[in-house]
C-alpha cells in the first residue's frame, strides 16, 4: 500500500479512499472505507477507457453478472457505478498478500499448501463459471491468500476489456505468462481457458517460476502455443493434475469440478485449510499487514474547512465531520483528538493479532493441526526418515503372469513426504500390465524400523479394483537405493530397486 497522491481522489460514491493498493491495465485500486466503516477495495477505471461507449456497455453487463458471484473463494462485488464519469466498482477487501507477493518474498509453497490452493482455486472457478463468466486473467497477482484459503479477484471483468476496440498503449488483455494457447492465438476463449491458467498458477506456486519459464511476453506466448510445460520442479503428487490442466486442447482439460474432486478427499476444499496451511513467514507478514490497517484507523479525519473532494464530472461531495456546532456546550477539559479516541480499541486487538500470529507460527512450525496428531511429532522414531522423503523410481521386468517376461517392462514410481505414523506420506504409481490398468494409490506410514519402513494399504482410485490395497515395504540399501516390494490384488508381487529421481 502507498499513500494517496495529488491526482488521487479522496472520496468516491460515498466511499472514503485511504490508500492505493495497486494499478493495472483497467485502472487503479484503492483501499476504502464504506459508509458502515468496513474496509473495501475500490477499483476506478482509467479515463481513456471510460470514454469508449462500447467498453461502458460491456463493463455494465459484467458488473451486473459479477454481483451474482458470491462464493467462498471469490471477491464479491458489493457496489458499482458503471455510468459515472470514471466508472468504479467496490469489492470486499481481503487482508492478505497475493500469491505473487507471498512466493516472491518467501519462495514456493509446500506441497500440501499447493494442493489446498488448487482445490480452493478450482472451487472459485466453479462459482465464476456457474455465473456465466470467464475470468480470462487468472494469475498469481489475482489470487489473494488468507488463513481460510485463497480468494480470486477480478473475475469476469476482463471480458469487458477484451471486447473493447481500444488499442491504447499499456492496455493488455490478460497476462501472457498465464494465457491459454487459444487466448494467445486470439481465438474465442471459454471456461477451459481458465483451467489452463489454473495449471500455470499452481506450477508457479509449487516452483516459484511459471511452467513456461521466464522472458518477455512474446517468448511466453511462443512457448505456450508450441512448447510443452516444464513441470520438473512441481511435486510428483501434483504433476498429473497440473499436466492435465495444461493440455493444449481445451476439450481435453478437466473441469474445475473434476479438479476439486481430484484434490479434495471429502469433496469440500474447506477441510484442507486447517491451521498452518500457510508457511509461518507468510502468516507473520499477514499480521504485520493487519497492524498497518489498525494504524490507518487512527488517521485523522479531513479538516472541516478543506474544500470538498471533486471527481471530474461529478457533483462535489463534502465529507462528514464531527466538528461541534456553536450550540454545543463547551467541554470542561480539552477534548482528545478524534483519531486517538477511535484508535484506542486497536491496542488490545494488536495483542490479539500478535497472539494469533504466535500460535499460527507455532502450528506452521511444528505441524499442529495438520493431522491433529501433535504428540506424535515428538517421537523421532515414528517419523519417516528424511532420506526417504523424495521421489523414487525403478523398472520392473516381466512377472508371474507374463508369457514373455523378458519383454514386459513397467515403471514404478514412489513419491514420499515427511510425516509420522498414521499420516498419508505419499503415492505409489505403476501399471498393472495384466489388466492394463494405470494405478496411483495414496499410502500412509505404517511402521518405521530402519532400515525398513512399511507403507500402509493404499487407497485405490474409483473403478480401479485391480490396483493394490496391500502394504508395501521399503528397505534402504547401503548404496542409497531402496528395495521395494508390494503385492497386487491379482497376487502378483511387484519387487524392484528404486533410485532417487
Amino acid at each position: 500500500m502507498r499513500t494517496l497522491g495529488d491526482d488521487d481522489p479522496r472520496e468516491l460514491g460515498g466511499y472514503r479512499l485511504l490508500r492505493v493498493l495497486g494499478s493495472g491495465g483497467m485502472g487503479r485500486v484503492y483501499l476504502g472505507r464504506g459508509p458502515r466503516g468496513r474496509f473495501v477495495a475500490v477499483k476506478v477505471i482509467r479515463a481513456e477507457l471510460a470514454e469508449d461507449a462500447e467498453f461502458r456497455l460491456r463493463f455494465r453487463r459484467e458488473v451486473e453478472a459479477g454481483r451474482r458471484v458470491d462464493g467462498r473463494w471469490t471477491g464479491r462485488v458489493l457496489d458499482a457505478d458503471p455510468d459515472a464519469p470514471r466508472p468504479w466498482l467496490v469489492t470486499r477487501f481481503v487482508a492478505g498478500p497475493s500469491l505473487h507477493e507471498a512466493v516472491g518474498a518467501h519462495g514456493p509453497l509446500p506441497e500440501e499448501a499447493v494442493r489446498a490452493l488448487g482445490a480452493g482455486l478450482a472451487a472459485a472457478l466453479v462459482t465464476v463459471h456457474d455465473a456465466g463468466l470467464v475470468h480470462r486473467d487468472l494469475k498469481p497477482s489475482n489470487v489473494l491468500l488468507t488463513l481460510d484459503g485463497p480468494c480470486v479477484i477480478d473475475f469476469g471483468i476482463s471480458r469487458a476489456l477484451d471486447a473493447t476496440a481500444l488499442t491504447t498503449t499499456g492496455v493488455s488483455v490478460g497476462s501472457p505468462a498465464y494465457m491459454s494457447p487459444e487466448q494467445a492465438n486470439g481465438h474465442d476463449v471459454g471456461p477451459a481457458s481458465d483451467v489452463f491458467a489454473l495449471g500455470s498458477v499452481l506450477g508457479y506456486a509449487a516452483s516459484g517460476i511459471g511452467p513456461f519459464g521466464e522472458g518477455n511476453d512474446q517468448a511466453h506466448m511462443f512457448r505456450i502455443i508450441g512448447h510443452e510445460p516444464d513441470l520438473s520442479r512441481v511435486p510428483y503428487s501434483m504433476q498429473l493434475v497440473v499436466e492435465a490442466c495444461l493440455h493444449k486442447d481445451p476439450a481435453q482439460r478437466p473441469t474445475p469440478a473434476q479438479i476439486v474432486t481430484a484434490l479434495t478427499p471429502y469433496g469440500d476444499p474447506g477441510t484442507l485449510f486447517t491451521s498452518g496451511w500457510l508457511p509461518a513467514p507468510v502468516v507473520e507478514g499477514m499480521a504485520r499487514g493487519a497492524v498497518e490497517l489498525l494504524e490507518i484507523e487512527a488517521d485523522p479525519e479531513p479538516a472541516a474547512d478543506l474544500a470538498p473532494t471533486r471527481v471530474a464530472g461529478m457533483e462535489a461531495t463534502r465529507l462528514a465531520t464531527s466538528a461541534p456546532t456553536s450550540s454545543d456546550p463547551e467541554p470542561s477539559a480539552p477534548a482528545e483528538p478524534a483519531g486517538r479516541r477511535r484508535g484506542l480499541w486497536k491496542y488490545p486487538l494488536v495483542l490479539l493479532v500478535g497472539a494469533a500470529v504466535a500460535a499460527g507460527s507455532l502450528f506452521a512450525t511444528v505441524g499442529f493441526g495438520r493431522d491433529e496428531k501433535p504428540k506424535k511429532k515428538a517421537l523421532p522414531a515414528a517419523e519417516l526418515p528424511v532420506e526417504y522423503a523424495r521421489v523414487w523410481q525403478g523398472q520392473r521386468v516381466g512377472g508371474a503372469w507374463s508369457s514373455d517376461p523378458g519383454v514386459r517392462i513397467e515403471t514404478i514410481k514412489v513419491a514420499l513426504n515427511r510425516g509420522v505414523i498414521g499420516d498419508r506420506v505419499g503415492r505409489i504409481s505403476y501399471l498393472n500390465t495384466y489388466f492394463q490398468v494405470r494405478c496411483e494409490t495414496v499410502v500412509s506410514l505404517k511402521t518405521v524400523d530402519k532400515p525398513r519402513i512399511v507403507l500402509g494399504a493404499g487407497t485405490r482410485p474409483e473403478d480401479r479394483s485391480f490396483c493394490a490395497q496391500s502394504d508395501a515395504t521399503l528397505d534402504i540399501v547401503a548404496d542409497g537405493t531402496l528395495e521395494f516390494t508390494m503385492t497386487a490384488p491379482d497376487h502378483e508381487t511387484y519387487a524392484t530397486t528404486l533410485r532417487p529421481v
